[in-house]
């Protein structure tokens, strides 16, 4: 079943409920996927100004230099 299949069937089971429950029980699913999208999109852009901090301070290696580091600390 396709996105807009899925949709569309969801429309109408909702039209159809008569149980308040039930659609406080869905939005609240809703409200907190819209909090997890708002954490990760929070978090994505720390991490990228991080990285932007790292990149103007020269903290930044090749992938030689990791490739390196990484064999002389697990041996390779």
């Amino acid at each position: 079943m396709n996105v807009q299949a899925t949709k569309l069937e969801l429309m109408q089971l909702l039209l159809d409920t008569k149980e308040e429950s039930v659609l406080f029980q869905l939005k609240e699913v809703f409200e907190k996927e819209s909090l997890r999208e708002a954490r990760i999109r929070e978090e994505m852009e720390e991490s990228s100004k991080r990285a932007n901090r790292d990149i103007k301070a020269g903290r930044v290696h090749t992938p030689e230099e990791i490739e390196e580091r990484l064999e002389k600390r697990f041996g390779g």
